[in-house]
């Protein structure tokens, strides 16, 4: 049962039917880095969005901008977990 639960709450669009909810996305992809927890779905989903869609969703300065810092700093997160090497050289690695 608790996984046709989770594989609903997957498959539905976030923030109820219709429009899916990207900073919630985002904060939800955020928090499952975080917690070492699978990040599969969440990459799969973003690689998906349309463009148009994304922006007409991202429709205020807050909701851009939580979704933006929230993604890049997932992919930040599990880029070094993957090559810790490369935050060895701070400056190189942000230039």
């Amino acid at each position: 049962m608790k996984s046709i639960i989770l594989a609903l709450v997957f498959l539905l669009p976030l923030g109820g039917f219709g429009q899916t909810n990207y900073p919630k996305l985002s904060a939800d992809l955020l928090e499952a880095v975080k917690q070492n927890q699978p990040t599969d779905q969440f990459v799969q989903t973003l690689k998906g969005i349309d463009a148009d869609e994304l922006a007409a969703a991202l429709n205020t300065d807050a909701k851009k901008k939580t979704f933006w810092i929230n993604v890049y700093n997932s992919f930040i997160i599990l880029l070094l977990r993957d090559n810790p090497a490369l935050f060895e050289d701070r400056g190189a690695f942000f230039s």
